[in-house]
């Protein structure tokens, strides 16, 4: 067992031994987090906006690394019930990846960043580039019925 003060998360990252439970755990502590993460995002106020594309990255950086965590063992592990969880997992953090990259209240706070802020690296500008496309894709500048069918048909796509 690894001793630590890091969230199960990374603990469980350096042990590669995870349990159905653990996993299904893991997943509802990462969509918690990330969860909040993006909440800290879009209750950024206006004289706070500079903050949010280094906030944006960190989201990613999280989510992206630790949702792999989850979805590995569905390709490795030799327990058809861990197998089974990590299927489950990748089908309910596609869903909810789906979800947190469509938040409207997110996207307005960078377009508010792009609009008034300078980003400090190339990378960071190509990020928030491909963050404010990715949000007119899913309709975000739109109204909200079109958001809405948007988001219903990513979430069947994402599905398949």
């Amino acid at each position: 067992a690894v001793v630590s003060t890091q969230s199960t998360g990374e603990a469980q990252m350096k042990q590669w031994r995870l349990s159905g439970e653990e996993i299904s755990a893991g997943v509802k502590e990462l969509m918690s987090k990330t969860t909040s993460l993006y909440d800290e995002i879009a209750g950024l106020q206006e004289d706070q906006v500079s903050l949010a594309l280094s906030k944006l990255t960190e989201v990613h950086r999280y989510f992206d690394s630790f949702s792999c965590v989850y979805d590995f063992p569905s390709q490795v592990s030799p327990d058809k019930s861990v197998r089974d969880a990590s299927v489950d997992a990748d089908r309910v953090l596609s869903d909810f990846s789906v979800a947190m990259r469509a938040r409207k209240d997110v996207f307005d706070v960078m377009c508010k960043y792009q609009a008034t802020c300078t980003p400090p690296s190339s990378e960071s500008t190509r990020l928030l580039e491909r963050v404010i496309r990715d949000g007119k894709r899913v309709g975000l500048h739109l109204e909200k019925e079109k958001q809405d069918r948007i988001k219903e048909i990513n979430s069947k796509m994402s599905s398949l």
